[in-house]
């Protein structure tokens, strides 16, 4: 028992022995005993009975209440235990994922460049960008909307490094869906966590992986949603104008 339930235990019998006492002292001395009058003594109590047994009724419900809210929050605990454990183990192999990204100038892979040095892990999406870069720049002399542009840039682009990036993209998008359908209730939090795994350059080639087809439609919500832009440098973008092609939400 706790200290609490020696205190309300106390209390009763403290609450008995004022109530007998006083029965006690109106009716005493007593002039007859008999099994009638005592019987009218017992039923003096008759009142109190019935008020504790009520009160012993209301402190099962409120136990019953009590077990019943605690059991909620144990399920809710497993829940967001058993939430944070999918998660991390995603983290995880996006971490792997980009860990196995590599980029070597014996020919095993292409690239725009001459004399394209070898890379691993992040270091490659600094390469990645460069790319980008290069193509953006010989599509943008020509003559199409800037809409038509970019699709163009991207599209060229992935042919050239969709092996490299495909299971990378698959598996980020899966990461803040799984967020996003959660019942986790503080969802900015862990999409936080997720965000701050990016680095800067990665962030640079989710933004135009975004607005092209191979993003625009699922994952480029999920981006504004969750506000997953909001450190990325402007200078990595190809144009600051580009921005517009997502809605404020997702730099704030």
């Amino acid at each position: 028992m706790s200290l609490r339930d020696y205190k309300l235990f106390g209390a009763v019998l403290a609450f008995f022995a004022i109530y007998a006492f006083v029965i006690l002292w109106n009716t005493w001395p007593i002039q007859e005993m008999s099994v009638a009058k005592s019987g009218v003594f017992g039923d003096s109590f008759g009142a109190l009975t019935a008020l504790f047994s009520g009160l012993a009724f209301a402190g099962l419900l409120t136990t019953i209440w009590q077990q019943k809210e605690e059991i909620a929050l144990t399920r809710k605990e497993i829940r967001d235990q058993h939430f944070d454990n999918i998660l991390f183990r995603m983290l995880e192999m996006h971490n792997n994922i980009v860990t196995d990204i590599d980029l070597r100038a014996d020919g095993s892979n292409t690239s725009l460049q001459e004399g394209y040095l070898f890379s691993t892990g992040r270091d490659c999406f600094e390469n990645f960008h460069e790319d980008i870069t290069a193509i953006y720049l010989e599509k943008s002399k020509e003559e199409h909307s800037l809409e038509e542009i970019l699709n163009n840039t991207y599209e060229e682009f992935w042919n050239l490094r969709k092996k490299d990036l495909g299971h990378y993209f698959r598996n980020l998008y899966n990461i803040f869906k799984f967020i996003k359908n959660s019942d986790i209730e503080d969802k900015k939090t862990y999409s936080n966590l997720v965000r701050a795994q990016l680095s800067d350059y990665e962030l640079s080639i989710l933004f135009y992986n975004c607005i092209s087809k191979y993003g625009r439609e699922r994952f480029k919500p999920l981006i504004e949603e969750f506000h997953i832009l909001n450190n990325l440098p402007q200078e990595l973008l190809l144009s600051e104008n580009h921005k517009r092609f997502y809605s404020e939400n997702a730099f704030i």
